[in-house]
């Protein structure tokens, strides 16, 4: 609970930075509408009340708080539901781009091969409208249940049974959690078939790869793999807000049917002349808003949890990239000895097996030195190793006697150059795919 107050207040800082006026003008808007519903059944109530009496002055006023309650709810609304938008859009933007920053910024690679660790941050982009929308829907939650507890304090002046209605909402909760955690589950399972999907899509639609694919006639194939990962995941989800919605049905059933015992309540009430028509007026707009209140106290509550379901997802990120960022030593400008490798071994995460064991290495600086093997012999993560894109599993690797390991990696990686297998096409001009190498030259024409 505690993750998740401090990314609610993350998410907070990060919405005032994106405008804190509109933020401001927000936030006044969701609470104004809070004693809207409360105004609307008093105002009725008077009027009711104070026509029967012939009583001019109260039925003014109760035509101008009613009024003004009905302004409150249409103008409020209207403001609320586009500034809402508008901060959510931006706050979502700065969001993906502070993720994508953390990803690209931890410099070893376990984070972009290992599935579990890809799943973890794939979800916060997945969930980036939650996350940037979890201000709102906290405060939301928080002025809906206001509203919903002077709406039963009114109930409950009528007729103290009348409270009762309010405890119909705990099923409606638990309905909601339940379904919440069962969409939860779903998504979390399809992660990593989606993923797989849209790299088959991918390969597809994009120039390079869609060649190979209609040389080798694969491309129905693969398209139809495509399909059916999406299908799995698309029907593991509607499976789980099936029963989720079968829960949820069943509380809204119960609520119903203590709804029609409240109406009936009210009519003894009459009979009886213990309350007056004002009151009945009051009890069936209340009792009538009470449904919808529950339901934004609900759909608040689901928003506010699709944001929490990447709570973990989201602060385990952020402690990767902490961990793994370290500012090193300067790196040699001139090797005089060379590289060593003493007793190297690597594991991926994962695997059961070691891709390296036991390496004893060196390469002398100046000298020039081959490596050949089959397929999968782990000549590519020796050399991600030496570049500290990996970090042993066992062993050490020395830079002139210095653990590369206390060396600054983007130092290290400046005096590196590599050619890789698996080469990325840039759709840049040539000067600033040339640039992406060493981004403070994307511009120099001379460079």
């Amino acid at each position: 609970m505690t993750d998740w107050f401090r990314l609610l207040r993350d998410m907070v800082r990060l919405t005032v930075r994106a405008g804190r006026r509109p933020a401001l003008m927000l936030a006044l808007c969701t609470v104004a509408q809070a004693g809207v519903i409360a105004g609307i059944g008093l105002s009725q109530r008077k009027l009711v009340d104070d026509s029967a009496a012939g009583r001019g002055a109260g039925v003014v006023v109760a035509v101008l708080l009613g009024a003004a309650a009905y302004a409150v709810s249409a103008t409020a609304g209207r403001v609320r539901g586009n500034l809402q938008v508008y901060l959510v859009g931006r706050v979502r933007g700065m969001q993906n781009e502070r993720t994508q920053r953390l990803v690209s910024s931890i410099p070893t690679l376990a984070h972009l091969e290992h599935s579990p660790f890809i799943n973890r941050w794939d979800r916060l982009f997945e969930s980036s409208q939650a996350l940037a929308a979890m201000p709102w829907s906290a405060l939301n939650a928080v002025v809906a249940a206001a509203g919903l507890a002077v709406t039963v304090g009114l109930l409950v002046s009528v007729s103290p049974y009348l409270c009762l209605l309010a405890l119909l909402g705990v099923p409606l909760y638990a309905s909601a959690r339940r379904a919440d955690r069962l969409l939860r589950e779903a998504r979390d399972a399809a992660t990593e078939a989606l993923r797989l999907h849209h790299r088959l899509h991918d390969m597809c639609v994009e120039p390079e790869s869609a060649k190979e694919v209609l040389l080798t006639g694969g491309a129905q194939r693969w398209s139809r793999r495509a399909t059916d990962l999406w299908e799995a995941a698309a029907g593991g989800e509607a499976a789980a807000r099936l029963r989720g919605a079968a829960w949820q049905a069943g509380a809204w059933v119960l609520y119903a049917a203590g709804f029609a015992a409240a109406l009936v309540l009210v009519a003894q009430e009459i009979r009886s002349g213990r309350t007056g028509v004002g009151a009945v007026v009051l009890v069936v707009s209340l009792a009538t808003q009470l449904q919808g209140q529950l339901r934004m106290v609900l759909e608040s509550l689901t928003e506010t949890a699709e944001a929490g379901q990447v709570v973990s997802h989201y602060w385990w990120l952020k402690r990767y990239a902490a961990a793994a960022e370290r500012p090193g030593a300067p790196v040699p400008v001139v090797l005089r000895d060379g590289i060593t490798l003493s007793g190297v071994g690597f594991r991926y995460p994962g695997a059961e097996t070691d891709v390296l064991h036991d390496v004893d290495l060196h390469l002398p600086a100046g000298g020039t030195v081959a490596i050949i093997g089959a397929n999968g012999a782990g000549k590519s993560t020796l050399i991600k190793l030496l570049t500290g894109m990996h970090e042993p599993s066992t062993g050490r690797i020395t830079v002139d006697g210095m653990p590369l390991a206390g060396l600054s990696g983007i130092g290290w990686r400046a005096r590196l150059s590599g050619v890789f297998q698996d080469f990325a096409r840039l759709r840049l001009r040539v000067g600033e795919t040339v640039g992406v190498g060493n981004v403070r030259f994307v511009r120099d024409r001379a460079a």
